[in-house]
């Protein structure tokens, strides 16, 4: 990662600005600037921006990261392609060599096969796919639109993409080659009628998916998880559907690759698909990035029903308005467009049904029936977190059990006993030493650049740090890493962190004090390891240094301490002198501090300064403590000076 770069685009990008430029509304809140998350339908405003950090964080959805990550997750791009829409944006010219990482050989292999598949399915080779597709009524510019292609047998990719430059190294990268038990390398895709499978972007091949010809098993076969393709986050289609949906505020979701073609090419241009898989809690966080309902389309038999049915509580979670189109026994969406029934994939999806009056139609009228449907339809609706539309899904509910108001107020109650204690939000803590850690260390990382925090994190010991997510922080410090690297590098932790640090209301000048505290507790936390090891050591210079180093460590902590505590001050210029006093004396400190001989001939003058700052605590707020500051300014014994 260039890392400079990075800074002269994040440093001249406003993500105010940039937020409000495509819409977003904010409004200031302290320090702190809050808007309707963008990435998740809510009514209450849960996501807030710090322009001075330049973090954002939605405590709605959980949504996270900085200016390029808005950009990335707003625009379905990779981290260089935002980093280069960025620079464009505030006028700084970048070369290809100087964006973020160069792009990895594995893209441009996948490039390169989604262009020869798609060669290959207009030659002799493909001649069966191709008559496959065409006998399911796709046009010429619906293969060519979505890069269909087709993959011969024989191996026939790999000795194209070794003549074109490519090393299998980087074909197994990329998923596209695989390897026997006895060492041989061979096409991952053979025979087969492929898919390209794009980024959200459409700008890169993340992989394939292999449709067979005739009763070949499996029936669809995907490429394997890469650093690229995740196939329980990727929705097939959405590249081409994403404008769709959004115009729309609907997705159209959909069973299989086929079915998302042959939708689109009959207008319903807003339909994708899981890649082969049940619908996964990371496709409905994806479609509520773009959309506020979703139809869901899957195929007429039993096994489509049960997948809409699962479906549902997830997308429910995030907040998305549900419907689900039954179709015909045996139908699903491709096969009316290829028999010329539009018209009634049409009314399925105009006559769809909520999803409350979905999940009941599998329930009869028995009390036991309607008790089980109660408790699906209760904990479908469990991580449903808008207030408002719970309250129209218990309605709905109560209507087809025949209950009055009463009954939705019971409803509500099961609900509520249904909820398990959750973990704290990311945002919030818990109020415990560890939560103290965790908190401290979010703020210092966002701010590792200035002091105190560069010179705090450099003190701390990982070992000492309880908390995993604090601990992990110093590590990364540590490594040289910032923000930046654990955005890149470490998507969830980055989340936290941006979490933690915009939901503490903190102010900045306290958040310095508690750190500075923190730091020396920690340091006080490893001079006592370190003085149990020295005790089974004969040095007894080592043991004296040691225990020079607590005694002024400790005084530290108890004046910065009872400072935090001091709130109301007569003299508020005596705090400022003291702290002065105290830096100047940590200052010299560090000079000596890793010389044990000179640590231990300067204690007595460290000791005697310490004293005299702590009887200039003592009379902060004394009026008639004028003249001992003075004296304490001028005299000798501040500088270290006579006294021993």
């Amino acid at each position: 990662m260039n890392r400079e770069l990075v800074e002269k685009v994040k440093e001249a990008t406003n993500i105010a600005s940039l937020m409000a430029e495509r819409g977003i509304k904010l409004v200031r809140s302290g320090h702190k600037l809050k808007a309707l998350c963008p990435f998740h339908k809510e009514k209450t405003p849960s996501f807030s921006v710090d322009p001075d950090l330049g973090l954002y964080h939605c405590f709605g959805c959980g949504a996270s990261g900085d200016a390029i990550k808005f950009v990335m997750e707003s625009d379905g791009l990779d981290f260089g392609e935002a980093l280069r829409y960025l620079a464009e944006r505030a006028g700084i010219e970048i070369a290809g060599p100087d964006l973020a990482a160069p792009r990895p050989r594995a893209l441009d292999a996948l490039d390169f096969a989604m262009k020869y598949y798609h060669e290959r399915l207009f030659s002799p080779e493909g001649k069966a796919g191709l008559e496959y597709m065409q006998s399911r009524g796709t046009a010429p510019e619906t293969l060519n639109g979505f890069g269909l292609g087709f993959a011969p047998g024989g191996n026939a990719l790999m000795r194209a993409a070794h003549d074109a430059g490519f090393g299998v190294d980087q074909l197994a990268a990329a998923g596209l080659v695989s390897r026997s038990e006895g060492g041989s390398w061979f096409d991952f895709f053979r025979d087969r009628i492929v898919f390209p499978v794009y980024s959200a972007s459409g700008r890169n091949v993340l992989g394939f998916s292999g449709r067979a010809i005739g009763d070949a098993e499996p029936k669809y076969l995907n490429t394997p998880e890469t650093p690229f393709f995740h196939k329980g986050e990727i929705l097939y289609g959405l590249a081409r559907a994403r404008t769709e949906i959004r115009k729309k505020g609907e997705a159209m979701l959909v069973e299989g690759n086929v079915d998302v073609v042959l939708s689109h090419q009959a207008g319903f241009t807003n339909a994708v698909a899981p890649l082969g898989t049940a619908l996964t809690p990371s496709h409905a966080k994806t479609l509520a990035r773009y959309a506020e309902k979703v139809v869901v389309a899957f195929d007429g038999d039993s096994a489509g029903l049960a997948a809409a049915r699962r479906s549902i509580p997830h997308l429910l979670a995030e907040g998305l308005s549900v419907r689900v189109a039954r179709l015909s026994e045996g139908q699903d969406p491709a096969a009316l467009v290829t028999a010329g029934e539009k018209a009634e994939l049409e009314r399925a999806l105009a006559n769809a049904e909520g999803a409350v009056e979905f999940i009941h139609s599998f329930y009869g009228d028995d009390t036991g029936s309607q008790k089980a449907f109660v408790k699906e339809m209760l904990e479908a609706l469990r991580g449903l977190s808008d207030s408002e539309f719970l309250d129209i899904y218990l309605r709905r509910m109560a209507r087809l059990l025949g209950y009055s108001e009463d009954g939705v107020k019971t409803l509500r109650q099961h609900i509520s006993l249904a909820e398990t204690p959750s973990a704290p939000r990311a945002g919030k803590p818990p109020a415990n030493g560890s939560g103290r850690q965790v908190l401290l260390l979010a703020h210092a990382f966002v701010r590792s650049k200035e002091e105190p925090f560069a010179s705090g994190l450099s003190m701390l010991d990982p070992r000492d740090l309880s908390h995993p997510l604090a601990r992990k922080l110093a590590e990364s410090f540590r490594d040289g890493k910032g923000m930046d690297e654990l955005v890149a590098e470490d998507r969830e932790t980055a989340d936290r962190v941006s979490g933690i640090v915009l939901g503490d209301e903190t102010p900045l000048p306290e958040i310095r004090a508690s750190f500075a505290v923190f730091v020396l507790e920690m340091r006080q936390k490893a001079l006592a390891r370190q003085m149990s090891e020295a005790e089974k050591s004969p040095d007894r210079s080592a043991r004296n240094a040691l225990m020079a180093r607590q005694d002024i460590n400790r005084r530290m902590v108890e004046l910065l301490r009872t400072l935090q505590e001091n709130r109301r001050l007569r003299f508020p210029e005596r705090k400022a002198l003291l702290l002065s006093r105290l830096s100047e004396v940590e200052s010299r400190l560090a000079d000596v501090w890793e010389n044990d001989e000179e640590m231990v001939n300067a204690y007595p003058g460290f000791r005697a300064e310490m004293e005299a700052l702590i009887r200039m605590l003592g009379a902060l707020n004394d009026p008639v403590a004028g003249e001992l500051f003075n004296e304490e300014t001028e005299g000798e014994t501040i500088h270290g000076k006579g006294k021993g």
